[in-house]
């Protein structure tokens, strides 16, 4: 009976054995996060695509395309996107889904008709040049190149707030990039009018508040939950014994499960990077490089192989998730170089199409621009400024590779629009950015000089004091033969002058006012702030120029560079903004192939 009990105890070590190696190369399926509708306020209703009755909504019911959501004056409801953003409806508004989709292979795309009402959508960054989140009303489409905006539409005027990064915009026969900060409004035709830069009346509106603390809950979220998968994962620490058996149990588990050997890698790579980031995080900054090299010398030989292609986008994947869970590392952190050389592998991991390549060198642009953001914040202005410098060299260096792009293979005329917008709207965050250093390095000294510390010549203003001495008087001879002590007098003041009345700021111009170019010529613009006192400043560095059709050229600096074999006109427009006052100037370009 004894030998029996010995027998049963080693056949369940034996059996739990198993089952804990085998246990250590395997990843959970996630299941995919679809459309879905939850509900804030009751007052909600749904019609399903090609019905026309409408249902009372459910908090956590599955959409699909086709499907209209209305929200009446009671209700507030929200469309989770995939795990990928949120729209969020107002009081009294009513939206269709014309187009939801989520592929491993393009990405997010997604199109939602505004009957009427109010929409605020908080997508997260895209990593994909074929990702697409749209917004249409009227005739206006709002295409996400950033992250947060609002769109209202009533039977008069369609309008947009961008409250974060910059949304492109399609209207009556023009193309335009409207900025973070900046609202518009459209005609019932399409018809875009004049960017305006969003009042403070908005800004504290309980709309805009309240969608503005959602935006910082979801990202919070987002990390959290990305946080939470990598640890559901597994793994093993580097350089330990658990590691061997953990390799051994995915070794084999790849042997066997040929189907969904895509899958299991790339969930492998994900979780090992994860526990390298972890490592470096603690101060072993030698040990994960030095790991992380080993790795990726593995990752770029297996997409070498005849079965390479099916590995990449799971392995693309899984850098875009440890990029967001990095982009809060600054210089000084020990896991920065593990940011940077993930930048580099999405790069080395992008198709033959330079058009891509030139994508995933804007993506560490713009970490280079997050990064300057929160060291001002920070005050870690040195590194703000070199973070600057990388992002300005970076730019330059896409569009100097887009301006020799070779045209086979051609890239897509969308994708080749998107990439420009967004060095675009890079350059001018940019120039933002910089204006917020130059203002942390020599902040104003209130009451004394210009409240603008980028005003006349674009480095902050000096200002001088004059200090006025008091003097004495000599002591009164005596007229006696007493002694007679001598006294003071009470120095004397002058009279203050009046302070003098300081310029205001009046207008802008932009020289030239127009401008013939035939493609692949170029025209370099001047922006003139002009002052109540009649004298005009060079303001060109500090203000923001757009084009109202970037498929015809595009703008790099003070430049505005023609496409080649283009035929038509555009707008270039200047705005410069001092001391809360804006002012905007245009000037017209035509091009002849």
């Amino acid at each position: 009976m004894k030998k029996w009990v010995v027998y049963g105890v080693f056949a369940l070590a034996v059996g739990f054995g198993t089952w804990k190696f085998w246990s250590l190369g395997s990843i959970p399926v996630e299941m995919p996060a679809g459309l879905r509708l939850s509900i804030e306020h009751p007052g909600v209703e749904v019609r399903r695509a090609g019905s026309e009755n409408w249902v009372i909504a459910t908090d956590g019911m599955d959409l699909y395309v086709g499907d209209t959501v209305h929200t009446d004056g009671d209700g507030n409801a929200t469309l989770h996107l995939f795990g990928r953003g949120e729209s969020r409806l107002g009081k009294k508004t009513e939206t269709t889904i014309r187009i939801a989709d989520q592929d491993s292979n393009t990405g997010l795309r997604m199109n939602l008709v505004l009957v009427t009402g109010r929409l605020w959508s908080r997508i997260r960054r895209f990593t994909d040049l074929d990702e697409r989140f749209q917004v249409e009303n009227n005739g206006v489409v709002a295409t996400v190149r950033g992250t947060a905006f609002d769109l209202q539409a009533s039977s008069t005027s369609t309008s947009v707030w961008v409250s974060e990064s910059a949304v492109a915009l399609e209207g009556k026969g023009a193309h335009r990039l409207l900025m973070e900060g900046y609202m518009v409004s459209a005609k019932p035709d399409g018809t875009l009018g004049r960017e305006e830069p969003i009042t403070d009346e908005s800004r504290q509106a309980e709309w805009f508040q309240k969608n503005t603390n959602r935006d910082q809950a979801f990202e919070v979220s987002m990390r959290a939950s990305l946080e939470q998968s990598y640890r559901d994962r597994g793994g093993a620490k580097p350089q330990t014994i658990s590691e061997g058996l953990t390799r051994l149990s995915e070794w084999l588990h790849l042997t066997l499960s040929s189907a969904d050997d895509a899958r299991l890698y790339s969930g492998y790579i994900g979780r090992r990077l994860y526990h390298l980031a972890k490592i470096m995080e603690q101060g072993n900054d030698g040990l994960g490089l030095q790991e992380y090299a080993n790795l990726e010398d593995e990752v770029l030989q297996r997409l070498k192989t005849d079965e390479g292609k099916k590995y990449r986008i799971g392995i693309q994947h899984e850098i875009e998730s440890l990029a967001f869970l990095l982009s809060n590392v600054g210089p000084r952190s020990k896991a920065y170089r593990l940011k940077q050389r993930l930048e580099d592998l999405r790069v080395k991991l992008a198709d033959d199409a330079p058009i891509t390549q030139a994508h995933a060198r804007v993506l560490a642009v713009e970490a280079r621009l997050d990064e300057a953001s929160d060291l001002i914040v920070q005050s870690s202005l040195d590194d703000a400024k070199t973070a600057l410098d990388a992002a300005k060299q970076g730019t330059e260096n896409v569009t100097h590779d887009l301006e020799r792009m070779p045209s086979t293979p051609a890239p897509k005329p969308e994708e080749l629009s998107a990439l420009r917008d967004k060095l675009q709207l890079l350059r001018n965050r940019e120039a933002g950015l910089r204006v917020r250093l130059a203002t942390a390095i020599a902040p104003p000294t209130p009451g004394i000089g210009s409240a603008d510390p980028w005003l006349n010549s674009g480095a902050p203003t000096s200002t001088a004091t004059t200090t006025i001495s008091a003097s004495s008087t000599s002591p009164i001879a005596p007229t006696s033969t007493s002694p007679v002590t001598p006294t003071t007098t009470t120095p004397i003041k002058p009279p203050e002058k009046p302070p003098e009345a300081k310029p205001t700021l009046q207008a802008l111009r932009l020289q030239p006012g127009s401008a013939n170019l035939a493609g692949g010529q170029s025209v370099s613009f001047k922006a003139m702030a002009i002052y109540s006192d009649g004298t005009s400043v060079d303001v060109t560095s500090l203000s923001i120029l757009s084009a109202s059709n970037l498929r015809l050229g595009f703008i790099l600096r003070d430049a505005f560079t023609a496409n080649p074999g283009m035929d038509g006109s555009v707008d270039i427009g200047a705005s410069y903004t001092e001391a809360g006052h804006t002012v905007r100037a245009s000037s017209s370009v035509v091009i002849h192939p």
